[in-house]
């Protein structure tokens, strides 16, 4: 998982592999889906900034991943801005 920074814009990008085929990739953002994709990759454009939202905010992003044969992980991370 990178993000890459313009002011309050954030991409996400997110790949993965597996000796599977990665069957689905899910994005979440402070417990609620914003994206899913059916591949092996994803890339998400994420407003940082919210109204009324201070300017100190934490947000938890999570990914998770899962292939054909239904194995699946997730990566979660805190992000600071």
């Amino acid at each position: 998982m990178a993000c890459a920074s313009h002011a309050n814009k954030q991409t996400v990008s997110v790949s993965a592999t597996d000796d599977q085929i990665v069957a689905q990739i899910t994005l979440t953002i402070n417990d609620k889906e914003v994206a899913v994709s059916n591949s092996s990759s994803l890339s998400y454009n994420w407003n940082t900034r919210k109204r009324g939202r201070s300017e100190n905010s934490t947000h938890t992003v999570t990914v998770q991943v899962s292939d054909q044969a239904g194995n699946s992980a997730s990566k979660t991370i805190t992000v600071y801005n």
